[in-house]
């Protein structure tokens, strides 16, 4: 009878626990003109997901775990031929959620703010606007997040074990050493508003050789405030504002500014044209919210769906400081597991490229390129 029982009861912990893999399979060719030269690229990359979820009667237990396997092939036209091969993990996290907790550990994404193109908030992930995937390495920590009745958050994080930089970061975490921060986010009329915070260490060790940061001490602590908005007022504006603090010495400036003004709108043309403009504006110097020696951006992105399988979209981004067009033009055709993609892309200097962050791609200043991709 006992065993029975134990039966019984294994097999009820069976019916509730559910589990599920998938995956995204991804290629690219690409064809692009750099300084060099023309360059051939080709890059293959898979991400298998595993994932398990156990109901309990008072929260939720999930986990996911994925890894990142991406194979990249290139040939300079000039001479010279590069294979990179790279095997690491993804996501890795374990969750416990309520109705009004959640509770995450582990190789996680943290995002937040509302930017589109030029993101102030990019805290720990570097999203390319351009990228279809949205890919981006997570960060080791715990993320805790809290809903009240009235409908604002509160999020508080721990990070360790990321050893390399992150967003805007152009020096690392001191290894070994804890990073924390937290956001609280509330409805207002006509919209909603944020305001976050995170501090870590840096250390002068870890300063890349390209900086000439030679007075800084041993060890500082690093501090960034921020507050961002979001408003519905036929057209939506949003808004992101950073500062960043830390002494690093007489000979480099110890502020940092950031600033994302955007606006979107559809019109009703067709099946709905989509426009979504951006500005932004950055600064390093030695007092905060400065704009002495700015860098200023401006972006512009169309979207317009021809039909439930085909979108075309458009990207314009202009720097004002290097007077640097990018002009960038993508259609892509979806499937219910199949999507094409088809994307071309100029600089208006032929010897300049616009950073992105793109795992299989480079977007040098002028070339061509096409996407598969395969989720099952």
């Amino acid at each position: 009878m006992k065993s029975l029982k134990l039966i019984f009861i294994f097999h009820f912990l069976l019916t509730l626990i559910y589990s599920e893999s998938h995956g995204q399979f991804s290629t690219v060719g690409e064809l692009h003109k750099g300084s060099t030269g023309y360059i051939s690229q080709f890059g293959l990359q898979y991400i298998p997901t595993w994932s398990l979820t156990v109901p309990w009667p008072t929260a939720l237990f999930d986990t996911e775990i994925s890894f990142d396997i991406n194979t990249t092939y290139m040939e300079q036209h000039s001479g010279g031929r590069e294979i990179n091969f790279e095997l690491k993990p993804y996501r890795l996290w374990f969750r416990r959620s309520t109705d009004k907790l959640e509770i995450r550990a582990g190789l996680q994404k943290i995002t937040f703010g509302n930017a589109r193109i030029f993101r102030s908030l990019m805290w720990f992930d570097r999203i390319d606007p351009t990228d279809p995937l949205q890919l981006t390495e997570g960060v080791w920590g715990i993320r805790a997040r809290r809903d009240f009745t009235n409908n604002s958050n509160l999020w508080l994080w721990g990070l360790l074990w990321n050893n390399d930089t992150k967003g805007w970061e152009f020096i690392p975490t001191k290894k070994n050493n804890v990073e924390f921060g937290g956001r609280f986010q509330l409805l207002v009329p006509q919209g909603e508003l944020a305001f976050t915070g995170h501090s870590r260490i840096i250390s002068h060790n870890d300063i890349p050789s390209y900086l000439e940061i030679n007075s800084m001490p041993k060890s500082v602590p690093e501090v960034r405030c921020a507050i961002d908005g979001y408003f519905d007022l036929g057209i939506g504006l949003w808004f992101e504002s950073t500062i960043i603090h830390a002494d690093y010495g007489q000979d480099f400036p110890n502020w940092q500014s950031f600033l994302t003004l955007g606006s979107d709108y559809t019109i009703g043309i067709g099946n709905g044209i989509t426009i979504t403009g951006e500005h932004f504006v950055y600064d390093q110097n030695d007092k905060p919210l400065s704009t002495a020696s700015a860098i200023q951006m401006s972006g512009l992105m169309l979207t317009y769906p021809i039909s439930i399988f085909d979108n075309l979209s458009s990207f314009i981004f202009y720097s004002w400081d290097s007077e640097l067009t990018f002009y960038y033009l993508s259609w892509q055709r979806s499937y219910d597991d199949w999507t094409f993609i088809l994307n071309a892309f100029y600089s208006s200097d032929s010897e300049s490229s616009f950073s992105f962050n793109k795992s299989l791609a480079d977007f040098s200043n002028r070339g061509i390129q096409l996407m598969l991709i395969f989720n099952h």
